[in-house]
């Protein structure tokens, strides 16, 4: 019997990109969908370096599999079951990820200000006139340094953000039929300039996404402006295809 979600690898000399897949829906847990999450970004990363190593069909099967694992981990569980289970296993492995970063950062601050400490006891004793100037210099400096890894801090958690909403809002738009609501899905990439939607933005009220039965009616003039939007590429051989590939990525059964 086939897998139900078929392990995944595309590689190219020293770069590859993978899933180890699921033998069954009861296989799926909340770190192989951050696996297979991750290996799509990479996949979509790698294909805008170089379009030709990740064909139209390798990015549709990665968003399946995608669809399918949120569809395991929704289960028979209660929204709010599986919310708090969601979150927990979420927090469980990012917030490590984060306490190893500032761990890190906290000890080169350490190391720097041993190395710089030791520097101005030998400068002063032999420049004591331009003490101030250059004190007042490297302190600029060090506030500077430090306010990179606050900002970088802030990005991960505004990205972080988006994608939990967004996790939960597939989970429900999984569970919709015919004609029922729809919940927005929120762009997940940051603007490439700065006329592009910005980050956590939902699409514009003109293409017609809030109903399940409005997907089938959409153009390719729609869906193009779409991926205008979304910055993401919902790829087929026709419009049929396309609006799938779009129903996959905002976690609907088209």
């Amino acid at each position: 019997m086939a897998p139900y979600i078929a392990a995944f690898k595309l590689s190219d000399g020293d770069i590859s990109v993978e899933h180890p897949g699921a033998e069954k829906a009861s296989d799926v847990n909340p770190g192989l969908f951050l696996r297979i999450v991750n290996t799509r970004k990479r996949a979509r990363d790698w294909r805008a370096l170089n379009p030709a190593a990740v064909p139209d069909e390798e990015l549709a099967k990665l968003m399946k599999d995608e669809h399918l694992a949120v569809s395991a981990l929704a289960g028979s569980a209660s929204p709010d079951d599986l919310a708090a289970r969601l979150t927990a296993s979420l927090t469980a492995v990012v917030d490590p990820k984060f306490v190893d970063f500032k761990q890190d950062v906290d000890a080169k601050f350490v190391d720097i200000n041993q190395y710089v400490d030791a520097k101005f006891v030998d400068f002063k004793q032999d420049v004591d006139a331009k003490f101030v100037d250059i004190k007042q210099d490297v302190d600029d400096k060090f506030a500077d340094f430090k306010q990179y890894p606050d900002d970088k801090f802030a990005e991960h958690e505004e990205l972080l953000s988006v994608r939990h909403a967004n996790v939960f809002a597939r989970i429900y738009n999984s569970r919709v039929r015919h004609d029922g609501k729809l919940k927005a899905i929120k762009k997940e990439r940051r603007p490439s300039s700065p006329s592009r939607a910005a980050l956590g933005a939902v699409p514009p009220s003109n293409i017609p996404l809030a109903a399940l039965n409005n997907l089938n009616a959409l153009t390719d003039a729609q869906i193009d402006e779409l991926e205008e939007f979304y910055e993401e590429e919902f790829a087929g051989q026709d419009v049929v295809a396309r609006q799938e590939a779009l129903g996959v990525f905002l976690g609907a059964n088209v």
